[in-house]
């Protein structure tokens, strides 16, 4: 948001505040709803933010959530759910990230990550994408059964 209001010039509170505002959804918006009619308006775009982050924000939250996250659909759908959350956390270091990674990944797939040793998040990634893609293809092959032949 900082980023846009710098971009276009908006310098005072009570515009930030309403350009803000419309970019909330859903639980931040009823949030934003209720504070405003039992608390009164926030007075500067810092007091929101501070507030918004700390009601909705969490980082243990986050990291609790990322240490505990299962691949249960396709390899882009987890590593879009591990960034969004790995995104929120700070100060982790790569090896943290690439075991935690790892250790979400379906166990067909995690099996074969492990045993590539892979040296970053990155690199695990990579790897854990093409063992899917192997997986896949073995997965779709037509099983020939050989009728009226011996075994």
């Amino acid at each position: 948001m900082e980023q846009y209001f710098n971009l276009n010039n908006v310098l005072d509170n009570e515009t930030q505040l309403m350009v803000g505002s419309m970019y909330l959804v859903n639980a931040r918006w009823q949030w934003w709803e209720w504070h405003q009619c039992c608390n009164g308006s926030f007075l500067t775009w810092a007091t929101f933010k501070k507030a918004l982050t700390k009601h909705f924000d969490q980082e243990s939250s986050f990291l609790g959530r990322l240490t505990k996250l299962q691949q249960t659909g396709t390899m882009d759908e987890y590593v879009t759910a591990f960034e969004a959350l790995a995104f929120r956390t700070r100060d982790l270091s790569d090896a943290f990230y690439t075991k935690c990674f790892i250790s979400g990944l379906k166990e067909a797939i995690q099996a074969n990550v492990q045993l590539d040793h892979p040296p970053t998040w990155s690199e695990a990634c990579k790897v854990a994408r093409n063992v899917e893609r192997v997986l896949a293809t073995h997965s779709i092959q037509p099983n020939f059964t050989s009728k009226g032949r011996p075994p």
